[in-house]
């Protein structure tokens, strides 16, 4: 029988699909290089933990009947980009203890406070799966865990598994614009750069003066970006913000100024480009060229 020419496209399609490489999880800013893992009260008898670039699995501590541990914990931190406004997950849990799953709670912890994840009456064998969105904007910089417990310890694991991270970048109307430009000045042995002045629109209407609470500058000699340095030691902003720098060239910053020790300074083609950063709203701005 001769199979129309839609039919076979339509079917070459679905394979097309279906053979499709899953998508990573655990990639960019949620990368598994960022995450750290840690244990409270650990041993041969657990917790045990895994991560890939798919999946982010810890399972709790158990020990033999009568010879219980008390307090145990699994821990997978990152710190929060600064830019990220809403985190989402997708996370299963399972557990085989023979009470509930208040003996062995999966939480996360954001902003210093820690927070249940799951129920706490979970029956042995039970489980439970869904989606977990966390507001995150203004945490950038503070740390993101997600944590399995044990109370007792004893009597049967439960495991957390994490899937699916992902962060949707904050959506803010405030705007921060340059007013001047920034200053770049050399001395016999220093370069100095002043950030120049600002004009903030709150929520993109009113007017006020610009107070930038975080500066990066950047030093560019013969067109190769020697220093990048932060006022608030990258707090606020990460390196990831700014171009690759081969730091080549020490200096010390400020909100005022940031100060390069070069010798020969006026020597080379100098320019300072400056990333400031006030209520969550960024701009950049670039020198004069020595």
């Amino acid at each position: 029988m001769k199979i129309p020419t839609k039919a076979v496209a339509i079917l070459l399609s679905l394979i097309v699909v279906g053979q499709a490489p899953a998508q990573a999880d655990f990639t960019g800013d949620f990368a598994v290089p960022n995450w750290s893992y840690s244990e409270t009260n650990a041993s041969a008898n657990g917790p045990s933990n895994s991560l890939t670039s798919t999946l982010l699995s810890i399972t709790s501590a158990d020990w033999p009947a009568g010879d219980a541990r008390y307090g145990t914990k699994g821990s997978y931190s990152i710190t929060i980009p600064w830019h990220i406004g809403l985190i989402t997950f997708d996370y299963e849990y399972t557990t085989i203890d023979r009470d509930n799953s208040g003996f062995d709670m999966a939480t996360y912890t954001l902003g210093g406070e820690e927070t249940d994840l799951v129920a706490s009456d979970i029956p042995k064998f039970g489980s439970e799966s869904g989606t977990k969105t966390l507001n995150t904007t203004g945490l950038g910089g503070t740390t993101l865990s997600i944590n399995q417990k044990c109370t007792d310890c004893i009597l049967g694991t439960a495991t957390i598994r994490i899937t699916g991270i992902r962060g949707t970048p904050f959506r803010d109307s405030n705007q921060l614009l340059a007013k001047s430009p920034a200053t770049l000045s050399a001395g016999t042995n220093s370069y100095t750069c002043k950030p120049g002045a600002y004009t903030f629109l709150k929520q993109g209407v009113t007017s006020e003066a610009g107070a930038p609470t975080s500066l990066i500058y950047s030093l560019v000699l013969d067109g190769v970006r020697v220093s990048a340095l932060s006022s608030d030691k990258w707090a606020t902003m990460g390196t990831t913000m700014v171009g690759a720098t081969n730091s080549s060239v020490a200096g010390t910053a400020t909100l005022e100024s940031a100060i390069w020790t070069v010798t020969g300074a006026g020597a080379k083609s100098a320019q300072c480009e400056i990333l400031a950063y006030q209520e969550h709203a960024t701009t950049s701005v670039l020198s004069n060229n020595l």
